[in-house]
C-alpha cells in the first residue's frame, strides 16, 4: 500500500461535484493508505462506538498514541482487528433462536444476541471464560469472567465497575464478571468509586484539561490527570490553533481551520468522505467489501461516517 492523494477515492477518482474539491486548502498532502484503510476498518468492524471518528484517526495518528489501538495499523481484515480488539460482529445465524449472552461451543467467546443483531467478546483474549448472565440493570456487561475471579464487594450494586490488579469487573448476582484489561495492553483504573475503566493511558500529568502544541505534536492533559501525545507529523500535518474553533489541532499546512470539511456519506450512499487537517478525502467502502457507507456520531455529537454490511447490527454505544 502506498499513499491516497489528495481527494482520491480509493480505486476510482473523486466525485468532481462534491464542493470541497473546489476549495482545497492544501492539495500537496499525502495521508498513507495504512493508516487510511487501517482506520476505516477499525471503526466497521468493531461492534462497539470508537473514540474517534475517521477523520480523528487518521489526523491524529491516534493509532500509534495509543497502545490498545496499535495493533489495529495497517489492519487488512475484521479478523485483525477482532484480533487486536477482541471484538466482532456475529453472523445472523450464530442467534437463531437465541437471545441475550450464549457461548461459543469452545466457551472462549460470549455472543450477545439483541434485537439489532449479534456481537461477540473473546473473553480468551481478556484472561477468561465465557459464562453467561442475564442482568437487567446491566445487559451489556461482558458475559465473561477472568481465570483469577476477583471477589465481589459486599455492597457492590449491578452496574458499578471495579479494578482488582488489571482487572476491570463488575458484579451481577453477587458474581463478578469482567476482563483483564492487559489482553488489550492496557491498565484498569478507577477514576471515581465504581466508575472502573480499561485505559491504556497510564502515564500521569500536573494540568488537567490542558493541551498545546509540542512541534507538531498535540500533548494532552487528559480530566483525569493522565497524559497523551497525538503526532501531527505522521500523515504531514502540523500542530496550531483552528482559526474557527480556536482549539489545538492537526491541521494541513495551508488549512486555517477543520471546520471547512465535515465527515460524512456521500450521496452514492457508499463513499465514505473524512478530513485530514481539513482537506477532504474519499473511501468507497465496496472497494473495500462492505455494502454501502452508513452515519452516526460519537462523542460530544461529532459525526461519524463508516463502512458496513447490510446484514450487520448498528454499532453499541
Amino acid at each position: 500500500m502506498g499513499a491516497l492523494g489528495c481527494n482520491e477515492i480509493a480505486g476510482i477518482k473523486a466525485a468532481e461535484e462534491d464542493p470541497d474539491l473546489a476549495a482545497s486548502c492544501d492539495p500537496s498532502v499525502d495521508v498513507g493508505e495504512l493508516r487510511v484503510v487501517g482506520c476505516m476498518l477499525r471503526i466497521a468492524c468493531d461492534p462497539y462506538l470508537p473514540p474517534y471518528n475517521m477523520s480523528e484517526c487518521v489526523s491524529l495518528a491516534w493509532q500509534d498514541a495509543s497502545p490498545a489501538e496499535s495493533c489495529t495499523f495497517g489492519a487488512e481484515t475484521c479478523a485483525e482487528v477482532d484480533a487486536c480488539l477482541g471484538r466482532r460482529y456475529e453472523p445472523a445465524s450464530v442467534c437463531e433462536d437465541s437471545s441475550g449472552w450464549i457461548c461459543d461451543e469452545d466457551g472462549e467467546r460470549a455472543i450477545n444476541c439483541t434485537d439489532d443483531g449479534g456481537y461477540s467478546v473473546d473473553c480468551a483474549l481478556f484472561g477468561g471464560t465465557c459464562v453467561p448472565h442475564a442482568s437487567a440493570a446491566d445487559p451489556a456487561a461482558y458475559a465473561c469472567r477472568t481465570n483469577s475471579p476477583p471477589t465481589c464487594p459486599a455492597d457492590a450494586e449491578e452496574g458499578d465497575y471495579f479494578c482488582e490488579g488489571t482487572q476491570r469487573f463488575t458484579c451481577i448476582g453477587g458474581d463478578p464478571y469482567g476482563v483483564d484489561c492487559a489482553g488489550t495492553s492496557s491498565d484498569c483504573v478507577e477514576f471515581s468509586p465504581g466508575k472502573a475503566y480499561c485505559t491504556d493511558r497510564t502515564d500521569t500529568c500536573d494540568d488537567p484539561n490542558s493541551v498545546h502544541c509540542d512541534g507538531d505534536a498535540i500533548q494532552i492533559c487528559d480530566q483525569n490527570g493522565y497524559a497523551a501525545r497525538f503526532d501531527c507529523s505522521s500523515e504531514g500535518l502540523t500542530c496550531d490553533v483552528d482559526s474557527e474553533s480556536e482549539n489545538i489541532t492537526c491541521l494541513a499546512a495551508s488549512c486555517e481551520t477543520t471546520a471547512r470539511c465535515t465527515e460524512q456519506c456521500l450521496d452514492d450512499g457508499k463513499t465514505v468522505r473524512f478530513c485530514a487537517g481539513g482537506e477532504p478525502y474519499f473511501l468507497n467502502c465496496t472497494d473495500y467489501g462492505f455494502d454501502g457507507c452508513l452515519e452516526g456520531s460519537i462523542k460530544q455529537g461529532t459525526p461519524l461516517a463508516y463502512c458496513a454490511l447490510e446484514t450487520g447490527a448498528p454499532p453499541h454505544p
